[in-house]
């Protein structure tokens, strides 16, 4: 059951919590500066989903939030521009990607690098047009155990092939971008970690996937944490951690996960990004007595 939960994915059932959304989540791009680096927020809106993919939630705590049974659906890739590089964090369901680029003057020739989360289809649905690569000059980085999970044939034919799309979709990426693929191993959150890029650290935060990365930006005593899916239900989930999604592929993974992330960000005064957040996208995780909180971003900067 779990399985096939899982592979309802394709279906885009990423989510975001919507109750602080407001208007400006739709055709407005919020920008903000980390150090020497210009980050953009690309954001999509997609349907709404059901609540019944939240598994470990009272009634009345969903009623709370969601009283109409379903969730707003955003999704959002990080574009940021450094001195030398313009680099992409994941492509969205490709719905807006290009538009979205258009509005930030960027053509798709000049990505350099696009770093991917994990390669759920809501994240990865930019990256081709017709089987063709949308990014002809970019390097293609995903992380090495969220590569093996896709490409393992045994993990596909547990699922009925009705369900097997996305492990087809990320298999079609992996081949058209096979020339430009850069496999690695994030670090241990917490660890001694080193630059994948100049200015970009990787972190293991499975559970969502198996092999699920965020990505920390550092310059000039700044930092963003892009956590992507680890804490995509943020309303929610910040205060009753142990919720998951019914198509996590490891639930007590990602709980543990989810704590490791909400201790060190708000240890560190770290700024976080996700990409199923709401506008502005942004904001701090800080410690209250036992429990934790989310501060949005105060930001009036969008274009």
């Amino acid at each position: 059951m779990r399985n096939l939960l899982l592979s309802l994915i394709i279906l885009f059932v990423a989510i975001y919590p919507g109750n602080r959304a407001t208007a400006q989540e739709s055709g407005s791009i919020v920008t903000i500066e980390v150090g020497d680096f210009e980050v953009s927020v690309l954001s999509e809106k997609l349907p709404d989903v059901t609540t019944d993919v939240l598994i470990g939630s009272k009634k009345d705590i969903v009623q709370k939030y969601y009283p109409e049974g379903a969730i707003p659906f955003v999704v959002n890739s990080f574009l940021v521009r450094t001195p030398d590089k313009i680099i992409l964090i994941d492509t969205g369901a490709g719905q807006g990607l290009l538009s979205n680029l258009k509005k930030s003057d960027i053509e798709p020739e000049q990505i350099d690098i696009i770093l991917l989360t994990h390669m759920h289809s809501d994240h990865i649905g930019g990256l081709l047009q017709d089987n063709e690569t949308v990014f002809p000059n970019a390097a293609l980085y995903i992380p090495q155990p969220e590569y093996d999970y896709w490409m393992n044939d045994e993990a596909m034919s547990l699922l009925p092939e009705d369900y097997q799309g996305n492990f087809i979709q990320a298999r079609e990426i992996i081949k058209v971008y096979k020339n430009k693929l850069y496999l690695f191993t994030p670090d241990k959150l917490e660890g001694k970690a080193s630059d994948l890029i100049s200015g970009f650290k990787s972190y293991a935060t499975c559970g969502h996937t198996h092999g699920h990365a965020a990505y920390l930006l550092e310059s000039n005593q700044s930092s963003l944490l892009i956590w992507g899916d680890a804490i995509p239900a943020i309303d929610i989930q910040v205060p009753y951690p142990d919720v998951t999604l019914a198509f996590d592929s490891d639930p007590e993974q990602v709980i543990q996960t989810r704590t490791e992330i909400f201790e060190y960000v708000s240890k560190n005064n770290i700024l976080i990004g996700g990409m199923h957040l709401g506008y502005p996208h942004m904001g701090k995780i800080e410690k209250n007595q036992n429990n934790y909180v989310f501060i949005p971003l105060n930001i009036n900067i969008s274009k």
